[in-house]
């Protein structure tokens, strides 16, 4: 027996720092030795051995990602715990199944056995024991996965709670979740608070399993992704990458999955400083990687694919769209043959193929690339709305602008306007430009009580925001002024006419063409309205313009 508990320290302590393979060697030892225990007396702890050892290299299988192995074990150990009446060993059985099935992308099946977990603990340990801590970082982690951010927290939350209660504040598992939670700020745009997550479940790492431990090497990877997307710190975020790669290749060799995500990273921190011949190179190495490795059923490919994305968009904006819709192309295909249809990730490459096509100028397979992301995020979201929703309608009434489609373009506009209201609670930045944008259209479509109408609410939220000037107050009350002119309510276009000169001059001055503009404007309606003071004055001023102007060899208009 002490062989045995040898050797299953042995691989507990191998397993803890991520080397998967010793571990399996080490467990395996055990389980033979096990298998030849004889004794009646030993026959309820030979069971607990067998159960124990074949949990635990389904384990190691699964840090290696090998599905098979992983589930073949497991089943054993199911067996056995199912044949003892063990309910807590089934319930960590049915976590060991949602690992497996999440490693797969098969989040729904994941959820059900975590779920089957869950009610198991609930009914054998109740709700504050240390195993039920494990199903709800689980759980949290299937959220995160999916993005279902709020969720995600609650669970992660649940168990950190009880963990720290009952393993204090520094042991491996805390540290698990400092990680976990620092992916969720990550998500949650806070790059701040998600680094400060990971450098505290680094200190914990490195003083309870030291630093040669491939946690060390992915909260490495993690950190740097901060440096490098957020942070703008690429030298420091390849640096991190490098200390990460060379963790890995030590633990689990070059050809990992491990390996193949930090060359990844490391693409990353070179697209952002710009510099694409790096990039690229260590993006396809990456892919190749992982592809070689038959782990096609992984998300982290389609994480991979998604610097193809960012290429996409760089080249679309620069100079080779054709190349960069052959790149979005890429990416969806790899999603598409990796995640399930109803995913962000499917919705974010239709989305950037898309802006491919836009730079291509063909729009209307564009609009249909967005329509395609839209209906995905909407199935996701199950009716409820989102920014990420808001800007993809948003996108479309961009493409329905230069078809010069106003009616389509007021309406996704509209739509966006009204999601971004709903989800914020108040009107922004984007929402004031957005009345401005929606104005012009209808100033196309010439109904000038809409052009008035949104022209003053995108003054009153620049007011209300406190970010309007005096240019932009010029700009708009000259529209809203011709809008009046057009709908033949000359006192009121004459009042906003002077409004806007007032603007203008303050701007521009008042010999600037925009002033005299204005001032012929109003010249033409004091005529018409008969404000005979008036036009006198105007006069003088615009005689003194054409002198000034004349002097100086320059037209007046």
């Amino acid at each position: 027996m002490k062989d045995i508990q040898a050797l299953c320290r042995k691989g507990q302590r191998a397993y803890q720092r991520g080397y998967y393979q010793n571990a399996t060697h080490h467990f395996n030892q055990a389980l033979h030795l096990t298998n030849d225990l004889t004794g009646e007396h030993l026959t309820t702890v030979r069971q607990k051995l067998l159960y124990d050892l074949n949990l635990s290299i389904s384990m190691t299988y699964c840090g290696q990602r090998d599905n098979t192995q992983a589930t073949q074990y497991c089943d054993q150990a199911f067996n056995i715990a199912n044949k003892m009446s063990d309910l807590l060993g089934i319930a960590k059985c049915y976590d060991e199944y949602g690992e497996i099935k999440m490693m797969q992308n098969s989040f729904n099946k994941a959820s059900k056995d975590f779920e089957k977990s869950l009610q198991l603990k609930l009914q054998v340990v109740g709700d504050n024991d240390i195993n039920i801590a494990d199903t709800y970082r689980a759980i949290g982690k299937l959220h995160l996965y999916r993005m279902e951010l709020p969720q995600a927290k609650e669970m992660l939350d649940k168990s950190l709670t009880i963990r720290q209660r009952v393993l204090g504040d520094y042991d491996a598992k805390i540290a698990q979740l400092y990680h976990d939670i620092g992916d969720w700020y990550e998500l949650e745009r806070k790059p701040k608070d998600a680094l400060a997550m990971y450098q505290k479940s680094l200190g914990i790492v490195l003083i309870t399993t030291g630093r040669k431990n491939l946690e060390v090497a992915k909260i490495y990877c993690r950190i740097g992704w901060i440096y490098s997307w957020y942070l703008r710190r690429g030298r420091d975020a390849r640096t991190m990458f490098k200390r990460a790669l060379k963790l890995q290749l030590d633990i689990v060799g070059e050809n990992s999955l491990e390996v193949g995500r930090t060359h990844c990273y490391m693409a990353y921190s070179y697209y952002k400083d710009n510099n694409m011949n790096q990039c690229l190179p260590l993006c396809m190495k990456a892919i190749r990687m992982q592809l070689n490795l038959q782990t096609r059923c992984y998300l982290s490919i389609a994480n991979s694919s998604s610097i193809y994305d960012w290429l996409a968009r760089d080249s679309a904006g620069n100079i080779n769209p054709e190349n960069a819709t052959c790149m979005a192309k890429k990416s969806l295909e790899i999603r598409q043959n990796i995640v399930d249809g109803n995913s962000k990730y499917i919705s974010y490459s239709h989305s950037t193929l898309a802006r491919c096509l836009r730079a291509q100028n063909k729009y209307t397979e564009a609009i249909h690339e967005y329509q395609k992301a839209l209906k995905i995020l909407q199935n996701i979201e199950g009716g409820n709305n989102t920014l990420e929703i808001a800007d993809i309608y948003y996108n479309i009434s961009c493409m329905y602008n230069y078809q010069n489609s106003t009616t389509d373009e007021i309406h996704y506009e509209e739509q966006y306007v009204n999601i971004r209201q709903q989800v914020l609670g108040k009107n922004d930045i984007d929402v004031a430009h957005s009345y401005r944008s929606i104005g012009l259209a209808y100033q196309e479509l010439e109904q000038f009580d809409k052009v008035i109408l949104y022209f003053q609410k995108y003054l009153d939220t620049l007011l209300k925001l406190k970010q309007i000037s005096d240019s932009l107050c010029y700009d708009a009350y000259v529209i809203m002024a011709q809008a009046y002119q057009r709908l033949k309510r000359n006192k009121d276009a004459i009042s906003i006419y002077e409004t806007a000169l007032y603007y203008s001059i303050k701007v521009y001055g008042q010999f600037h063409e925009y002033s005299r503009d204005i001032y012929f404007q109003l010249e033409k309606l004091y005529k018409e309205e008969n404000v005979t003071d008036k036009i006198k004055k105007i006069d003088n001023i615009v005689n003194r313009g054409l002198r000034r102007n004349l002097r100086s060899k320059k037209p007046l208009l």
